[in-house]
């Protein structure tokens, strides 16, 4: 996935800043491409041509503040907070993801399980 900071201008004349989650691209039953995307609207706002000191301190502040609203997304894409469809755990078999699938649940007893041993013994 590539996430990138984007601008377009309205019919005001200011520019939006956005950001775009590229997701990839898919086939249509028709041989059509079509590009996965999602889009988040930062609601910050440049002027096209700053006229004054107070318009370019807003461009620069807003900028600064997109910028790391990007960073935090691709931090958050990194770890794993956005749903992405991982293609290589849909390539693998029934029985081996049911048995992933159980072996997560069994550990997550045995630490549900440790954790109210705990609370019981320091009763």
């Amino acid at each position: 996935m590539k996430i990138t900071l984007k601008q377009k201008r309205l019919k005001d004349g200011l520019i939006s800043l956005y950001i775009e989650y590229y997701k990839g691209s898919s086939l249509d039953v028709s041989g059509k491409r079509t590009h996965l995307r999602d889009f988040e609207y930062l609601k910050l706002y440049l002027f096209p041509s700053p006229k004054d000191r107070n318009e370019k301190q807003k461009n620069k502040e807003s900028l600064i503040l997109a910028e790391n609203i990007l960073s935090i997304r691709k931090a958050e894409y990194l770890q794993g907070k956005y749903d992405i469809k991982n293609t290589s755990k849909s390539k693998r078999s029934f029985l081996n993801y049911f048995s992933e699938l159980t072996e997560e649940k069994q550990k997550k007893i045995r630490l549900i399980i440790i954790i109210i041993g705990l609370l019981l013994f320091s009763i």
